[in-house]
């Protein structure tokens, strides 16, 4: 009499796994998307046309700084969706992507 003896590792459900995703990658995807603005930004109209200058000059600086805080969070999300992506393959997931 021959038996096949079957893989009978534990395995968490599914539902841990969501569980699980939940609790960690999805509050710090949360967290990351919360962008603070240090400095508001007024406009004013210049009294002459070197006054325009010099605002388009700080409002070009502040832009810059500011793209400069976007694109690094946009590296780190960019990074956090590998991680994700390399979790759940470990578990034999898939990610779906949608394109515009």
């Amino acid at each position: 009499m021959d038996l096949d003896v079957a893989d009978v590792s534990p395995q968490p459900s599914t539902e841990q796994l969501d569980e699980g995703f939940t609790a960690t990658v999805y509050l710090n995807v949360q967290e990351n998307l919360k962008l603070t603005i240090d400095e508001p930004v007024l406009l004013e109209e210049p009294a002459s046309s070197s006054g325009t200058l010099s605002s388009l000059q700080h409002l070009k600086a502040m832009m810059v700084k500011r793209i400069g805080k976007l694109e690094h969070i946009m590296t780190h999300l960019i990074q956090v969706n590998k991680n994700i992506e390399v979790r759940l393959d470990k578990h034999g997931a898939r990610l779906i992507h949608l394109n515009n």
